[in-house]
């Protein structure tokens, strides 16, 4: 029993680590770009682009219903322009408010630093729940507190997401107004964040109820 809930719990910690670190490093990768060809059209870039300018993504939905195709992108295959809506798109917009902008980004860096170290937390608990399962150490009050402070950090984790994505939201209503589309929110932190935590807070009340129940039992024995 006890192998099978290692191996449960390694599965576990490599599945978060790897949903945390592949979208990291996919964003490292389109923010950095394909470096031979910027330097290759760099004079063409710096008509277009200003590396030194506010660069945001933002969601985006369009302002007539039904949905109508304003814009267009080419497909090699046919070689003509095909019909495109647009749902979100990164701009870099040179003659945005600096002070402004950055005082957003800060906020979201802060906001992600916290949501990094209440991860951080979360994952040493969980270490210290496994070691204690495996030491036999189940219904206890440590465990219910352990399982209690998961619970609550990834709930924290999830609501700083959405901090985070508002800060985001209102700095593109700021900065942004587009012809035929409304800036918007259409992706939204993932609920199994907050599925997680509400479950951790489940199992820790059913540990308390077991616990409860061992004692009973053993007074009256």
């Amino acid at each position: 029993m006890k192998k099978k809930f290692n191996i449960l719990c390694v599965i576990s910690i490599v599945m978060g680590v790897l949903g945390i670190v592949v979208p990291a490093v996919q964003g490292m990768i389109l923010s950095t770009g394909d470096k031979e060809n910027w330097d290759k059209n760099a004079k063409e870039l710096s008509t277009s682009f200003n590396p030194k300018s506010a660069t945001s993504a933002v969601q985006l939905w369009p302002k007539t219903f039904p949905l109508l195709f304003n814009d267009s992108i080419y497909n090699k295959r046919t070689g003509e322009y095909e019909p495109m809506m647009l749902n979100a798109v990164v701009v870099n917009s040179p003659k945005t408010d600096k002070m402004k902008f950055a005082a957003h980004t800060i906020g979201i860096s802060v906001l992600g630093l916290l949501a990094f170290v209440a991860l951080a937390v979360c994952l040493f608990f969980f270490f210290k729940i496994v070691m204690a399962v495996n030491r036999g150490e189940i219904f206890t009050n440590k465990m219910e507190r352990w399982l209690n402070v998961c619970g609550i950090l990834l709930i924290v984790d999830y609501v700083i997401e959405w901090a985070m994505l508002l800060i985001l939201y209102f700095q593109n209503k700021a900065i942004f107004e587009f012809a035929n589309y409304n800036v918007v929110v259409t992706q939204m932190p993932s609920l199994t964040i907050l599925l997680a935590g509400m479950g951790t807070l489940l199992i820790a009340q059913i540990f308390a109820i077991g616990r409860r129940m061992k004692e009973e039992q053993e007074l009256t024995i």
